[in-house]
């Protein structure tokens, strides 16, 4: 995955041109459907329904990055019977990840409501050990396609986990809108936003995110996030954000159609390993739908 450490506003005339030039396309089936979409619980006892995981125990062999490795485990499980754990090797030159892909159709004009399900240890460290690797550990990747980096992306990090976003126009490896809270010195055009905020993050637990996106390439693009621990009942909505794209275009307005989420850790180069605890992760085109998936 692709990254910069500073996040360029594209003239204003070009965002004009881009936008407007495409009628809106009709939502998909899936913006009026309240039912769960797709279902990354691990209950199946295995990765499945995402592709083969991208972590070295699956046949990756080190490239750009050196892979980690994936186990579908009963303990600590956040819903059901499994979870799934992702395990970072140290490397201070390569960078780590591994993660489990879902490709999908671009939701244009339409919403999705994911969940996902948290759970760090006591004394639990990114161990991010490079300048540029403000992101911590990314733990998901909402709406990537494959132009700079993901639209959408949660951050875990020693006290909390960032809400980060890369979206409008993107050209020269930089997009027009972003947002990164760790990452004041790339200047991002977006305020600082925050799935779990550093007093609201609990360790040795599960954390339980609804995140909502409303995929646009114009104002009308719309991103939430609501957290709460689990065993509470309610929900304290924790980001917020209004009137800007959601979708990732090119210079001249195309953008793909075929999208894909991940969930798992990715990082820059570390001095110690490092594992993240994921479970419930789905998508759903209600907020009903998905906070029923949760325990």
């Amino acid at each position: 995955m692709r990254r910069t450490a500073v996040a360029v506003v594209v003239a204003a005339a070009l965002f004009s041109v881009s936008l407007t030039s495409r009628p809106r396309e009709p939502a998909s089936s899936a913006a009026s459907s309240p039912y769960l979409l797709f279902n990354g619980g691990f209950e199946t006892g295995s990765y499945k329904p995402f592709h083969r995981p991208q972590c070295a125990n699956y046949g990756q062999a080190p490239s750009l990055k050196t892979f980690g490795n994936f186990f579908v485990v009963q303990s600590p499980v956040g819903e059901g019977a499994d979870a799934g754990r992702f395990d970072l090797p140290a490397d201070t030159t390569r960078g780590t990840r591994c993660e489990l892909l879902a490709p999908r159709t671009l939701n244009l004009g339409g919403d999705d409501y994911y969940t996902l399900m948290l759970y760090l240890p006591r004394g639990w460290k990114t161990s991010a050990s490079d300048a540029t690797g403000f992101w911590g550990v990314e733990i998901a990747q909402l709406n990537f396609e494959i132009l700079w980096g993901p639209t959408i992306a949660l951050q875990a990090h020693d006290s909390h986990v960032t809400l980060a976003l890369q979206t409008g126009v993107c050209a020269q490896k930089r997009c027009q809108w972003s947002s990164n809270a760790d990452n004041v010195n790339g200047h991002p055009s977006l305020p600082p936003l925050h799935a779990i905020p550093a007093k609201r993050m609990r360790f040795a637990a599960w954390n339980e995110l609804i995140i909502h996106a409303h995929w646009a390439t114009d104002s009308t693009g719309i991103v939430e996030v609501w957290h709460r621990i689990k065993g509470q009942r309610a929900w304290r909505k924790t980001a917020s954000l209004h009137g800007y794209p959601t979708v990732q275009v090119n210079p001249d307005g195309s953008y793909p159609i075929d999208t894909i989420d991940k969930i798992g850790a990715y990082r820059g180069p570390s001095t110690a390993p490092t594992s993240v605890w994921l479970d419930g992760f789905s998508r759903s085109g209600s907020f009903a739908a998905a906070a029923a998936h949760l325990p």
